[in-house]
């Protein structure tokens, strides 16, 4: 995450200087750099999640919902 936000803030850089060149091969380097990341937390983190969560899955995403849904208070 780190690495995508200096990347974003070099991109924005880029922009600030109008190096058209630059941003694009950092929005390049930005698109890969997400796309292992992904592939890696769907590979990884999400099932090793699953196993930890085992049968509470359920409970929880139910916790979840009624926690998202609950009215703000004033």
């Amino acid at each position: 995450h780190a690495q995508m936000r200096a990347l974003l803030q070099e991109m924005a850089d880029a922009v600030a200087t109008g190096s058209q060149g630059r941003f694009l091969g950092l929005s390049e380097t930005l698109n890969m750099l997400m796309q292992q990341h992904n592939l890696k937390e769907e590979n990884v983190l999400y099932p090793m999640t699953d196993q930890v969560l085992g049968g509470e899955l359920d409970d929880l995403l139910r916790s979840m919902e009624a926690v998202s849904t609950e009215p703000e208070a004033p």
